[in-house]
């Protein structure tokens, strides 16, 4: 397998993430994409792009190149890894020391309008406590008549999730934190068309 992480800072990220929505519209099914525009766990706004490839290793530099001419990155970790590996890289063993409020729903294309709100969104914050992630879904589950099966989001090109994040584990109170629920009806306002939520029919 292929992958890893691909970082660069948030400062141009609105085109940066227009060319990374016409490369991936058209990656192939072994390539698996997440976005996340943060600045939890770095000194700076940030998007990070989380890679899986898992076609021949000989063709993942061919397949992966585009997202490395997106811009100038602060950082790559893109290499060949073990399944072992990559399925673990997002594991948290400090999960118990933060807190996390997360809302998510299905997106439907990225958008212009969409990548605004979130790139805004992120620059907004006035502190390290929120990220928004995009998922990429697809592949052969999209080319799946929805009525054949129970599942009916097989449409949705990406998974949305808004996270707000605080240290502090237990009962307390996350009022000042819930930044996400609010600012993912800014996303939905911004293109409804493009969101579902999970559990609402299109």
């Amino acid at each position: 397998m292929f992958g890893g992480t691909i970082t660069y800072p948030l400062a141009g990220a609105r085109q940066l993430l227009r060319s990374y929505a016409d490369f991936v519209a058209g990656a192939p099914d072994d390539l698996s994409v997440g976005v996340d525009l943060t600045s939890v766990g770095h000194d700076r706004p940030v998007v990070v792009f989380e890679v899986c490839y898992s076609g021949p290793v000989g063709e993942a530099e061919r397949v992966i190149a585009p997202l490395r001419k997106l811009g100038t990155a602060v950082k790559d970790e893109l290499a060949p890894v073990t399944y072992l590996k990559i399925q673990g890289s997002a594991d948290t063993p400090d999960a118990s020391r933060t807190g996390a409020y997360v809302k998510g729903g299905l997106v439907y294309g990225i958008t212009p309008a969409l990548i605004d709100t979130m790139v805004g969104f992120v620059e907004s914050t006035p502190s390290n406590s929120a990220e928004i992630e995009l998922w990429s879904v697809g592949g052969a589950i999209s080319r799946v008549p929805p009525k054949d099966m129970a599942y009916w989001g097989r449409g949705a090109s990406d998974e949305l999730l808004v996270l707000g994040v605080w240290p502090g584990a237990g009962r307390r109170r996350a009022t000042h934190y819930r930044v996400g629920a609010a600012r993912l009806d800014a996303v939905r306002a911004a293109d409804a068309r493009q969101l579902r939520e999970p559990g609402q029919h299109r």
